[in-house]
């Protein structure tokens, strides 16, 4: 479930969106969007302070590699995801691309 109305209040939504899911993979889901507003917030700041910026697809990328590195540095609860999207960490080695 994605934000539809521009009004949305982004806390409004992660609570109401959050308990579709079960108590176990909540964790997942809280951990996933977490991930995914640090990598957007990183990539705001390199384009303000830097004044370079990577493409959607980059981006994307540096998501799944960001979430592969939680998972390997012992953090289990993006495994769902990684799994659910194809990836199993255990079998990946080096940098990850993904084609959309």
């Amino acid at each position: 479930m994605s934000p539809q109305h521009p009004a949305t209040n982004f806390t409004d939504w992660w609570l109401t969106s959050r308990k579709i899911f079960d108590k176990v993979e909540r964790k997942s889901f809280d951990s996933l969007v977490i991930l995914i507003f640090w990598i957007i917030w990183k990539e705001r700041n390199r384009r303000t302070f830097d004044h370079t910026s990577r493409s959607v697809i980059e981006v994307v990328n540096l998501i799944f590699e960001e979430a592969l590195s939680w998972q390997q540095a012992g953090f289990r609860s993006l495994e769902p995801f990684l799994l659910c999207c194809g990836l199993f960490p255990t079998q990946l080695v080096g940098r990850l691309t993904i084609a959309l």
